[in-house]
């Protein structure tokens, strides 16, 4: 059974697409997640993992799609003291000069699953 979050805070992301040609639908984007952020600050948590406190662990990214949440898969690569470099995979084509908004959550609960992808240090959303 997939876990369920109540959602504490969430800002959206705005992609856009200025090429006339779609973008791949499993294209993944590279966001830095500025730490030092009022709003990160306040709702986001950090988890131990091998007695390292890795941040944003209750940050899960997601697409709106009018009636649900639909999670991306998302690692973060990288981070210090006051950013994490965050990788998201889009599972949906951003059409020729469109948007896609898509989001970061705060949930009510660690979004780790405890399997970094090749490449990433940890896993911070996936999709059940």
């Amino acid at each position: 059974m997939p876990a369920v979050y109540k959602v504490l805070n969430l800002t959206p992301i705005i992609l856009y697409n200025p090429t006339s040609l779609p973008t791949p639908a499993d294209l993944t984007i590279n966001l830095t997640i500025n730490l030092n952020n009022n709003m990160v600050k306040k709702y986001s948590t950090t988890y131990s993992v091998n007695g390292v406190n890795v941040p944003l662990a209750n940050v899960l990214f997601a697409y709106w799609t009018g009636t649900q949440w639909d999670p991306l898969y998302g690692w973060i690569e990288s981070f210090n003291s006051s950013a994490a470099t965050v990788w998201v995979r889009l599972d949906r084509q951003i059409l020729p000069y469109n948007n896609l908004t898509i989001f970061m959550l705060f949930v009510n609960g660690t979004t780790f699953n405890g399997a970094p992808p090749a490449g990433g240090l940890t896993a911070t959303t996936r999709r059940t």
